[in-house]
Protein backbone atom coordinates (compact mmCIF):
# COMPACT_ATOMS: atom_id res chain seq x y z
CA UNK A 1 0.00 0.00 0.00
CA UNK A 2 1.13 3.51 -0.73
CA UNK A 3 -0.25 6.94 -0.09
CA UNK A 4 0.05 9.79 -2.56
CA UNK A 5 -0.04 13.50 -1.84
CA UNK A 6 2.19 16.33 -2.90
CA UNK A 7 3.42 17.39 0.54
CA UNK A 8 6.56 17.02 2.66
CA UNK A 9 7.06 13.41 3.78
CA UNK A 10 8.38 14.71 7.11
CA UNK A 11 4.97 16.05 8.13
CA UNK A 12 2.75 13.79 10.27
CA UNK A 13 -0.79 13.42 8.99
CA UNK A 14 -3.74 14.17 11.25
CA UNK A 15 -6.47 11.54 11.22
CA UNK A 16 -10.12 12.26 11.94
CA UNK A 17 -13.37 10.42 12.45
CA UNK A 18 -16.03 10.65 9.73
CA UNK A 19 -18.30 12.43 12.23
CA UNK A 20 -15.70 15.17 12.66
CA UNK A 21 -15.44 15.58 8.91
CA UNK A 22 -19.20 15.78 8.41
CA UNK A 23 -19.54 18.34 11.20
CA UNK A 24 -16.72 20.67 10.25
CA UNK A 25 -16.48 20.34 6.46
CA UNK A 26 -19.40 22.77 5.82
CA UNK A 27 -17.93 25.29 8.25
CA UNK A 28 -14.49 25.01 6.66
CA UNK A 29 -15.97 25.35 3.17
CA UNK A 30 -17.77 28.53 4.16
CA UNK A 31 -14.61 30.01 5.68
CA UNK A 32 -12.64 29.09 2.55
CA UNK A 33 -15.30 30.67 0.33
CA UNK A 34 -16.39 27.43 -1.30
CA UNK A 35 -19.87 25.98 -1.63
CA UNK A 36 -20.54 22.31 -0.92
CA UNK A 37 -21.44 21.90 -4.59
CA UNK A 38 -18.02 23.28 -5.52
CA UNK A 39 -16.39 20.77 -3.14
CA UNK A 40 -18.28 17.96 -4.83
CA UNK A 41 -16.96 19.14 -8.20
CA UNK A 42 -13.42 19.23 -6.80
CA UNK A 43 -13.81 15.74 -5.32
CA UNK A 44 -15.04 14.30 -8.59
CA UNK A 45 -12.22 15.99 -10.49
CA UNK A 46 -9.61 14.70 -8.02
CA UNK A 47 -10.93 11.17 -8.40
CA UNK A 48 -11.10 11.35 -12.20
CA UNK A 49 -7.54 12.69 -12.38
CA UNK A 50 -6.34 9.88 -10.10
CA UNK A 51 -8.02 7.31 -12.37
CA UNK A 52 -6.33 8.79 -15.45
CA UNK A 53 -2.91 8.72 -13.73
CA UNK A 54 -3.20 5.15 -12.55
CA UNK A 55 -4.88 3.47 -15.52
CA UNK A 56 -3.44 5.19 -18.57
CA UNK A 57 -4.83 2.83 -21.20
CA UNK A 58 -8.21 2.03 -19.67
CA UNK A 59 -11.11 4.21 -20.75
CA UNK A 60 -14.35 2.36 -20.01
CA UNK A 61 -15.79 3.16 -16.60
CA UNK A 62 -18.59 1.47 -14.69
CA UNK A 63 -19.70 3.89 -11.98
CA UNK A 64 -21.99 2.70 -9.20
CA UNK A 65 -23.69 5.52 -7.30
CA UNK A 66 -25.44 5.43 -3.96
CA UNK A 67 -28.12 7.72 -2.59
CA UNK A 68 -25.96 10.31 -0.81
CA UNK A 69 -23.13 12.67 -1.54
CA UNK A 70 -20.80 9.77 -2.31
CA UNK A 71 -23.12 9.00 -5.22
CA UNK A 72 -23.03 12.68 -6.17
CA UNK A 73 -19.24 12.43 -6.49
CA UNK A 74 -19.85 9.51 -8.84
CA UNK A 75 -22.04 11.65 -11.10
CA UNK A 76 -19.30 14.30 -11.32
CA UNK A 77 -16.72 11.64 -12.22
CA UNK A 78 -19.06 10.27 -14.89
CA UNK A 79 -19.60 13.71 -16.47
CA UNK A 80 -15.89 14.54 -16.53
CA UNK A 81 -15.04 11.12 -17.97
CA UNK A 82 -17.63 11.54 -20.71
CA UNK A 83 -16.25 14.99 -21.54
CA UNK A 84 -12.86 13.35 -22.04
CA UNK A 85 -14.31 10.72 -24.39
CA UNK A 86 -14.29 7.88 -21.87
CA UNK A 87 -16.92 5.21 -22.17
CA UNK A 88 -19.20 5.52 -19.14
CA UNK A 89 -21.94 3.35 -17.71
CA UNK A 90 -23.54 4.85 -14.60
CA UNK A 91 -25.68 2.73 -12.33
CA UNK A 92 -27.85 4.36 -9.69
CA UNK A 93 -28.77 2.10 -6.79
CA UNK A 94 -32.29 3.18 -5.92
CA UNK A 95 -34.39 5.84 -7.56
CA UNK A 96 -32.22 8.66 -8.96
CA UNK A 97 -35.13 11.08 -8.58
CA UNK A 98 -34.90 10.85 -4.79
CA UNK A 99 -31.44 12.42 -4.63
CA UNK A 100 -31.32 15.78 -2.89
CA UNK A 101 -28.98 18.73 -2.43
CA UNK A 102 -25.58 18.70 -4.10
CA UNK A 103 -26.02 15.09 -5.24
CA UNK A 104 -29.20 16.06 -7.12
CA UNK A 105 -27.36 18.95 -8.77
CA UNK A 106 -24.58 16.59 -9.89
CA UNK A 107 -27.19 14.16 -11.27
CA UNK A 108 -28.88 16.93 -13.23
CA UNK A 109 -25.59 18.09 -14.77
CA UNK A 110 -24.86 14.51 -15.81
CA UNK A 111 -28.24 14.15 -17.49
CA UNK A 112 -27.95 17.56 -19.14
CA UNK A 113 -24.59 16.51 -20.61
CA UNK A 114 -26.31 13.63 -22.36
CA UNK A 115 -25.50 10.95 -19.80
CA UNK A 116 -27.83 8.12 -18.89
CA UNK A 117 -28.73 6.51 -15.58
CA UNK A 118 -28.94 2.75 -15.91
CA UNK A 119 -30.50 0.17 -13.64
CA UNK A 120 -28.10 -2.55 -12.64
CA UNK A 121 -29.60 -5.25 -14.83
CA UNK A 122 -29.15 -3.17 -18.02
CA UNK A 123 -25.44 -2.51 -17.56
CA UNK A 124 -22.84 -4.56 -19.38
CA UNK A 125 -20.49 -5.24 -16.51
CA UNK A 126 -17.96 -7.16 -18.57
CA UNK A 127 -17.33 -4.21 -20.86
CA UNK A 128 -15.90 -2.09 -18.04
CA UNK A 129 -12.16 -1.59 -17.65
CA UNK A 130 -12.50 0.12 -14.28
CA UNK A 131 -15.19 0.12 -11.61
CA UNK A 132 -15.81 3.27 -9.59
CA UNK A 133 -17.33 2.57 -6.18
CA UNK A 134 -19.43 5.58 -5.13
CA UNK A 135 -22.00 3.60 -3.21
CA UNK A 136 -21.93 4.24 0.54
CA UNK A 137 -19.25 6.67 1.69
CA UNK A 138 -18.01 7.35 5.21
CA UNK A 139 -21.36 7.67 6.98
CA UNK A 140 -21.98 3.93 7.25
CA UNK A 141 -21.96 2.64 10.83
CA UNK A 142 -24.08 -0.52 10.61
CA UNK A 143 -23.97 -3.73 8.56
CA UNK A 144 -24.45 -3.25 4.84
CA UNK A 145 -28.03 -3.90 3.79
CA UNK A 146 -29.65 -5.00 0.53
CA UNK A 147 -29.22 -4.22 -2.28
CA UNK A 148 -25.82 -2.76 -1.47
CA UNK A 149 -24.44 -6.00 -0.03
CA UNK A 150 -25.21 -7.77 -3.31
CA UNK A 151 -23.69 -4.93 -5.35
CA UNK A 152 -20.48 -5.06 -3.32
CA UNK A 153 -20.21 -8.81 -3.78
CA UNK A 154 -20.63 -8.36 -7.54
CA UNK A 155 -17.90 -5.70 -7.61
CA UNK A 156 -15.51 -8.00 -5.79
CA UNK A 157 -16.31 -10.98 -8.00
CA UNK A 158 -15.79 -9.16 -11.29
CA UNK A 159 -12.04 -9.03 -10.81
CA UNK A 160 -11.79 -5.54 -12.35
CA UNK A 161 -9.65 -2.69 -10.98
CA UNK A 162 -11.71 -0.69 -8.49
CA UNK A 163 -11.41 2.94 -7.44
CA UNK A 164 -13.37 3.72 -4.28
CA UNK A 165 -14.55 7.27 -3.68
CA UNK A 166 -13.53 8.58 -0.23
CA UNK A 167 -13.67 5.11 1.38
CA UNK A 168 -14.39 1.56 0.18
CA UNK A 169 -18.10 0.93 0.63
CA UNK A 170 -18.72 -1.28 3.65
CA UNK A 171 -15.60 -0.22 5.56
CA UNK A 172 -16.09 1.67 8.83
CA UNK A 173 -14.30 5.02 8.71
CA UNK A 174 -14.04 5.12 12.50
CA UNK A 175 -12.50 1.74 13.22
CA UNK A 176 -11.47 -0.01 10.02
CA UNK A 177 -13.85 -2.90 10.65
CA UNK A 178 -15.79 -4.48 7.81
CA UNK A 179 -19.51 -3.93 8.19
CA UNK A 180 -20.56 -7.30 6.83
CA UNK A 181 -19.05 -6.95 3.37
CA UNK A 182 -16.77 -4.31 1.83
CA UNK A 183 -15.34 -3.38 -1.55
CA UNK A 184 -11.79 -4.51 -2.25
CA UNK A 185 -10.39 -1.38 -3.89
CA UNK A 186 -7.14 -1.12 -5.79
CA UNK A 187 -7.14 2.61 -5.07
CA UNK A 188 -9.11 4.87 -2.75
CA UNK A 189 -9.29 8.61 -3.35
CA UNK A 190 -10.11 10.33 -0.07
CA UNK A 191 -11.06 13.94 0.57
CA UNK A 192 -10.88 16.83 3.06
CA UNK A 193 -9.38 14.87 5.96
CA UNK A 194 -7.93 11.41 6.40
CA UNK A 195 -10.36 9.03 8.08
CA UNK A 196 -8.69 7.12 10.91
CA UNK A 197 -10.37 3.81 10.15
CA UNK A 198 -8.59 3.59 6.80
CA UNK A 199 -5.18 3.22 8.44
CA UNK A 200 -5.51 0.27 10.80
CA UNK A 201 -7.08 -3.15 11.25
CA UNK A 202 -8.80 -4.83 8.33
CA UNK A 203 -8.63 -1.66 6.24
CA UNK A 204 -5.32 -2.66 4.69
CA UNK A 205 -7.06 -5.47 2.79
CA UNK A 206 -9.63 -3.07 1.29
CA UNK A 207 -8.31 0.46 0.72
CA UNK A 208 -5.51 -0.36 -1.71
CA UNK A 209 -3.32 2.64 -2.46
CA UNK A 210 -4.66 5.83 -0.94
CA UNK A 211 -4.66 9.14 -2.78
CA UNK A 212 -5.68 12.19 -0.81
CA UNK A 213 -6.94 15.62 -1.80
CA UNK A 214 -7.89 18.22 0.79
CA UNK A 215 -10.06 20.07 -1.80
CA UNK A 216 -8.56 23.42 -0.90
CA UNK A 217 -10.01 23.63 2.63
CA UNK A 218 -7.44 21.83 4.83
CA UNK A 219 -6.27 24.99 6.59
CA UNK A 220 -9.81 26.11 7.32
CA UNK A 221 -10.81 22.60 8.41
CA UNK A 222 -7.90 22.11 10.80
CA UNK A 223 -8.51 25.56 12.28
CA UNK A 224 -11.92 24.34 13.42
CA UNK A 225 -10.87 21.09 15.09
CA UNK A 226 -7.65 19.46 16.21
CA UNK A 227 -6.99 15.75 16.37
CA UNK A 228 -4.76 13.83 18.75
CA UNK A 229 -4.63 10.94 16.25
CA UNK A 230 -1.84 11.12 13.67
CA UNK A 231 -0.32 8.85 11.08
CA UNK A 232 3.45 8.91 11.59
CA UNK A 233 6.47 7.75 9.63
CA UNK A 234 10.15 7.21 10.20
CA UNK A 235 10.88 10.67 8.78
CA UNK A 236 8.91 12.28 11.61
CA UNK A 237 11.32 10.95 14.25
CA UNK A 238 14.69 10.32 12.65
CA UNK A 239 15.99 13.64 14.03
CA UNK A 240 16.37 11.78 17.34
CA UNK A 241 19.08 9.70 15.67
CA UNK A 242 21.73 12.39 15.51
CA UNK A 243 25.25 11.46 14.52
CA UNK A 244 27.39 10.66 17.55
CA UNK A 245 30.19 12.92 18.63
CA UNK A 246 33.70 11.64 18.00
CA UNK A 247 34.32 11.33 21.75
CA UNK A 248 31.46 8.91 22.38
CA UNK A 249 32.29 5.73 24.26
CA UNK A 250 30.25 2.68 25.23
CA UNK A 251 29.39 4.06 28.64
CA UNK A 252 27.42 6.82 26.96
CA UNK A 253 25.33 4.68 24.64
CA UNK A 254 22.98 2.91 26.98
CA UNK A 255 22.95 -0.19 29.17
CA UNK A 256 20.07 -2.56 28.66
CA UNK A 257 19.16 -5.74 30.54
CA UNK A 258 17.09 -8.26 28.61
CA UNK A 259 15.34 -10.79 30.85
CA UNK A 260 13.73 -13.98 29.57
CA UNK A 261 14.40 -17.28 27.86
CA UNK A 262 13.17 -20.13 30.01
CA UNK A 263 14.40 -23.65 29.26
CA UNK A 264 14.31 -24.41 25.55
CA UNK A 265 13.53 -20.82 24.54
CA UNK A 266 16.85 -18.98 24.17
CA UNK A 267 16.09 -17.82 20.64
CA UNK A 268 13.58 -15.12 21.57
CA UNK A 269 15.81 -13.49 24.16
CA UNK A 270 18.80 -13.61 21.87
CA UNK A 271 16.82 -11.95 19.04
CA UNK A 272 15.69 -9.15 21.35
CA UNK A 273 19.19 -8.66 22.76
CA UNK A 274 20.84 -8.48 19.36
CA UNK A 275 18.16 -6.06 18.16
CA UNK A 276 19.16 -3.87 21.11
CA UNK A 277 22.73 -3.90 19.88
CA UNK A 278 21.87 -3.37 16.22
CA UNK A 279 19.76 -0.36 17.18
CA UNK A 280 22.71 1.20 18.97
CA UNK A 281 22.75 0.18 22.63
CA UNK A 282 26.37 -0.35 23.70
CA UNK A 283 26.12 -2.79 26.60
CA UNK A 284 23.40 -5.42 26.52
CA UNK A 285 23.17 -8.03 29.26
CA UNK A 286 20.98 -11.11 28.96
CA UNK A 287 19.54 -12.75 32.06
CA UNK A 288 18.40 -16.24 31.15
CA UNK A 289 18.65 -19.85 32.24
CA UNK A 290 22.25 -20.98 32.87
CA UNK A 291 21.84 -23.64 30.19
CA UNK A 292 21.52 -20.89 27.57
CA UNK A 293 24.78 -19.07 28.21
CA UNK A 294 26.79 -21.16 25.77
CA UNK A 295 24.31 -21.20 22.88
CA UNK A 296 23.68 -17.46 23.06
CA UNK A 297 27.36 -16.53 23.28
CA UNK A 298 28.26 -18.93 20.48
CA UNK A 299 26.12 -16.92 18.08
CA UNK A 300 26.58 -13.43 19.50
CA UNK A 301 29.76 -13.10 21.60
CA UNK A 302 29.31 -9.33 21.97
CA UNK A 303 26.49 -9.92 24.45
CA UNK A 304 26.97 -10.31 28.19
CA UNK A 305 25.03 -13.37 29.32
CA UNK A 306 24.33 -14.27 32.94
CA UNK A 307 22.56 -17.41 34.09
CA UNK A 308 19.98 -17.36 36.85
CA UNK A 309 18.26 -20.41 38.29
CA UNK A 310 15.95 -18.14 40.26
CA UNK A 311 15.45 -14.50 41.12
CA UNK A 312 17.45 -13.20 44.04
CA UNK A 313 17.79 -9.91 45.93
CA UNK A 314 21.40 -9.64 44.77
CA UNK A 315 20.46 -10.02 41.12
CA UNK A 316 17.61 -7.58 41.49
CA UNK A 317 19.88 -4.98 43.08
CA UNK A 318 22.53 -5.45 40.39
CA UNK A 319 19.99 -4.86 37.65
CA UNK A 320 18.52 -1.87 39.46
CA UNK A 321 21.95 -0.30 39.89
CA UNK A 322 23.22 -0.86 36.35
CA UNK A 323 20.34 -0.97 33.89
CA UNK A 324 19.00 2.11 32.22
CA UNK A 325 16.21 0.04 30.66
CA UNK A 326 14.94 -3.52 31.14
CA UNK A 327 13.33 -5.51 28.34
CA UNK A 328 11.38 -8.36 29.89
CA UNK A 329 9.30 -11.21 28.52
CA UNK A 330 10.75 -12.73 25.32
CA UNK A 331 10.77 -16.53 25.69
CA UNK A 332 10.24 -16.17 29.43
CA UNK A 333 7.37 -18.58 29.82
CA UNK A 334 4.74 -18.32 32.54
CA UNK A 335 5.98 -21.07 34.86
CA UNK A 336 7.67 -20.49 38.21
CA UNK A 337 10.93 -19.26 36.69
CA UNK A 338 9.23 -16.71 34.48
CA UNK A 339 6.92 -15.59 37.28
CA UNK A 340 9.83 -15.03 39.64
CA UNK A 341 11.88 -13.13 37.06
CA UNK A 342 8.95 -10.90 36.21
CA UNK A 343 8.24 -10.15 39.86
CA UNK A 344 11.90 -9.33 40.43
CA UNK A 345 11.96 -6.86 37.55
CA UNK A 346 8.78 -5.18 38.74
CA UNK A 347 10.41 -4.53 42.12
CA UNK A 348 12.89 -2.19 40.46
CA UNK A 349 12.06 1.36 39.38
CA UNK A 350 13.90 0.98 36.09
CA UNK A 351 11.89 1.80 32.91
CA UNK A 352 10.53 -1.39 31.37
CA UNK A 353 9.64 -2.73 27.95
CA UNK A 354 7.25 -5.64 28.43
CA UNK A 355 6.60 -8.13 25.65
CA UNK A 356 5.42 -11.70 25.07
CA UNK A 357 5.07 -13.79 28.23
CA UNK A 358 5.70 -10.71 30.36
CA UNK A 359 2.35 -9.45 29.09
CA UNK A 360 0.66 -12.79 29.80
CA UNK A 361 1.91 -12.70 33.37
CA UNK A 362 0.79 -9.09 33.70
CA UNK A 363 -2.70 -10.05 32.54
CA UNK A 364 -2.99 -12.34 35.57
CA UNK A 365 -1.38 -9.87 37.95
CA UNK A 366 -2.78 -6.49 36.92
CA UNK A 367 -0.74 -3.47 37.94
CA UNK A 368 -0.24 0.04 36.64
CA UNK A 369 2.79 2.26 36.29
CA UNK A 370 3.92 5.18 34.19
CA UNK A 371 7.43 4.14 33.19
CA UNK A 372 6.79 1.09 31.05
CA UNK A 373 6.00 0.37 27.43
CA UNK A 374 3.67 -2.54 26.71
CA UNK A 375 3.83 -4.20 23.28
CA UNK A 376 0.84 -6.55 22.88
CA UNK A 377 -0.34 -8.16 19.69
CA UNK A 378 -4.15 -8.56 19.47
CA UNK A 379 -4.14 -11.92 21.29
CA UNK A 380 -2.14 -10.51 24.21
CA UNK A 381 -4.28 -7.37 24.20
CA UNK A 382 -7.39 -9.53 24.48
CA UNK A 383 -5.96 -11.31 27.54
CA UNK A 384 -4.90 -8.03 29.12
CA UNK A 385 -8.40 -6.61 28.70
CA UNK A 386 -10.36 -9.80 29.35
CA UNK A 387 -12.15 -9.63 26.00
CA UNK A 388 -11.99 -11.55 22.72
CA UNK A 389 -9.48 -10.99 19.93
CA UNK A 390 -12.42 -10.16 17.69
CA UNK A 391 -13.46 -7.39 20.08
CA UNK A 392 -9.94 -5.95 19.97
CA UNK A 393 -9.87 -5.96 16.19
CA UNK A 394 -13.37 -4.51 15.82
CA UNK A 395 -12.12 -1.24 17.33
CA UNK A 396 -8.36 -1.09 17.72
CA UNK A 397 -8.44 2.57 18.75
CA UNK A 398 -10.75 1.81 21.66
CA UNK A 399 -8.70 -1.27 22.65
CA UNK A 400 -5.43 0.67 22.71
CA UNK A 401 -7.01 3.43 24.77
CA UNK A 402 -8.51 0.90 27.21
CA UNK A 403 -5.14 -0.83 27.65
CA UNK A 404 -3.42 2.45 28.45
CA UNK A 405 -6.14 3.46 30.90
CA UNK A 406 -5.94 0.11 32.71
CA UNK A 407 -2.17 -0.37 32.79
CA UNK A 408 -0.69 3.11 32.34
CA UNK A 409 2.51 3.99 30.55
CA UNK A 410 2.69 3.67 26.79
CA UNK A 411 0.88 0.99 24.82
CA UNK A 412 1.85 -0.31 21.39
CA UNK A 413 -0.99 -2.33 19.89
CA UNK A 414 0.73 -4.30 17.15
CA UNK A 415 -0.82 -5.45 13.91
CA UNK A 416 -1.73 -3.93 10.59
CA UNK A 417 -1.70 -0.21 11.30
CA UNK A 418 0.12 -0.41 14.64
CA UNK A 419 -1.19 2.02 17.26
CA UNK A 420 0.91 3.81 19.88
CA UNK A 421 -0.75 5.75 22.69
CA UNK A 422 0.24 7.45 25.93
CA UNK A 423 -3.34 8.18 26.94
CA UNK A 424 -3.39 11.64 25.37
CA UNK A 425 -2.03 11.10 21.88
CA UNK A 426 -2.59 8.24 19.46
CA UNK A 427 -0.14 7.53 16.67
CA UNK A 428 -0.75 5.19 13.73
CA UNK A 429 2.15 3.55 11.88
CA UNK A 430 1.14 2.05 8.54
CA UNK A 431 4.34 0.24 7.54
CA UNK A 432 5.30 -3.41 7.47
CA UNK A 433 4.03 -6.35 5.46
CA UNK A 434 2.63 -9.89 5.78
CA UNK A 435 6.15 -11.33 5.82
CA UNK A 436 6.29 -10.18 9.44
CA UNK A 437 3.90 -12.99 10.35
CA UNK A 438 6.76 -15.15 11.54
CA UNK A 439 8.29 -16.02 14.89
CA UNK A 440 10.59 -13.51 16.57
CA UNK A 441 9.36 -10.30 14.95
CA UNK A 442 7.98 -8.99 18.24
CA UNK A 443 11.28 -9.75 19.97
CA UNK A 444 13.07 -7.55 17.44
CA UNK A 445 10.67 -4.68 18.16
CA UNK A 446 11.06 -4.93 21.93
CA UNK A 447 14.84 -4.85 21.53
CA UNK A 448 14.72 -1.76 19.33
CA UNK A 449 12.49 0.04 21.83
CA UNK A 450 14.79 -0.78 24.72
CA UNK A 451 17.80 0.40 22.76
CA UNK A 452 16.28 3.76 21.82
CA UNK A 453 15.17 4.38 25.42
CA UNK A 454 18.66 3.59 26.69
CA UNK A 455 20.11 6.07 24.20
CA UNK A 456 17.95 8.86 25.57
CA UNK A 457 15.05 9.06 23.15
CA UNK A 458 11.93 10.15 25.11
CA UNK A 459 9.59 7.20 25.79
CA UNK A 460 6.63 8.09 23.56
CA UNK A 461 8.89 9.10 20.69
CA UNK A 462 11.04 6.01 21.24
CA UNK A 463 7.97 3.79 20.94
CA UNK A 464 6.84 5.51 17.73
CA UNK A 465 10.31 5.56 16.20
CA UNK A 466 10.91 1.90 17.05
CA UNK A 467 7.65 0.85 15.39
CA UNK A 468 8.58 2.82 12.26
CA UNK A 469 12.12 1.38 12.14
CA UNK A 470 10.76 -2.12 12.67
CA UNK A 471 8.18 -1.82 9.89
CA UNK A 472 10.50 -0.07 7.46
CA UNK A 473 13.22 -2.65 8.07
CA UNK A 474 10.72 -5.40 7.31
CA UNK A 475 9.66 -3.66 4.11
CA UNK A 476 13.29 -3.43 3.03
CA UNK A 477 13.86 -7.09 3.87
CA UNK A 478 10.73 -8.02 1.92
CA UNK A 479 12.26 -6.72 -1.29
CA UNK A 480 13.62 -10.29 -1.59
CA UNK A 481 10.17 -11.72 -0.92
CA UNK A 482 7.73 -11.68 1.98
CA UNK A 483 7.28 -15.44 2.23
CA UNK A 484 10.21 -16.99 4.08
CA UNK A 485 11.39 -13.76 5.68
CA UNK A 486 12.97 -14.30 9.11
CA UNK A 487 13.09 -11.92 12.04
CA UNK A 488 16.88 -11.85 11.90
CA UNK A 489 16.68 -10.65 8.27
CA UNK A 490 15.76 -7.24 9.70
CA UNK A 491 19.08 -6.66 11.47
CA UNK A 492 21.07 -5.06 8.61
CA UNK A 493 18.16 -2.78 7.78
CA UNK A 494 17.68 -1.78 11.42
CA UNK A 495 21.34 -0.81 11.54
CA UNK A 496 20.97 1.28 8.41
CA UNK A 497 17.84 3.04 9.68
CA UNK A 498 19.37 4.03 13.02
CA UNK A 499 22.16 5.74 11.07
CA UNK A 500 20.23 8.15 8.84
CA UNK A 501 23.28 10.36 8.36
CA UNK A 502 24.80 7.51 6.34
CA UNK A 503 22.01 7.59 3.75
Amino acid sequence: MTEFEVSPASLPYKLYTPEQVRTYEPVAAQIAGATLAALMERAGEACFNAIKRRWLNKQRLLILCGRGNNGGDGYVIARLARQHSFGVQLIQVGDASTLTGEAAQARDKWLQSGGQVLPFDEANLEQADIIVDALLGTGLNRPVEAPFDYMIEVINQLGKPVCSVDIPSGLCGNTGKVLGVAVHAEMTVSFVARKQGMYTGRAADYVGDIEFDELGIRQAFQAQIDSHVEQVRYANFKHFLRARQRTYHKGMCGKVYVVGGDLGMPGAIRLAAEACQRAGAAIVTVISRPEHIGPILAHRPELIVAGAQTASPTLRQTIADVAKVIVVGPGMGTDNWGQSMFSMVLETEVPLVIDADGLNILADNVSKRDNWILTPHPGEAARLLGISIEDVELDRFAAAAALQKKYGGIVILKGSGTLVTNGTYMRVCRVGNPGMASGGMGDILSGIIGSLLAQGVPPFEAACLAVCIHGDAADLAAEQGERGMLASDLYPHVRRLVNPSND
